[in-house]
């Protein structure tokens, strides 16, 4: 990795960070992964207006006959 946070461990997630070779730059890639996540998600998703009415449409579903069942 960029910063030498080397894993020895395969697939271990978080139990791993105390075996890495550096730990610390592993919790910073870290949150600043997180963080950069975080404000894309700010930026680009659509606003909502809490205040604004919720329109349901109920449809009434089709009634099905067994009869037009075909099994081949």
């Amino acid at each position: 990795m960029l910063w030498g946070a080397d894993s020895h461990i395969p697939a271990s997630g978080m139990f791993a960070v105390p075996t890495m070779t550096n730990p610390w730059a592993f919790l910073a890639a870290l949150t600043i992964g997180s963080l950069v996540t975080a404000v894309s998600i700010l930026v680009l998703k659509k606003r909502v207006d809490p205040n604004a009415e919720i329109i349901v449409e109920e449809k009434e579903e089709e009634e099905i006959s067994w009869d037009d069942l075909k099994i081949n």
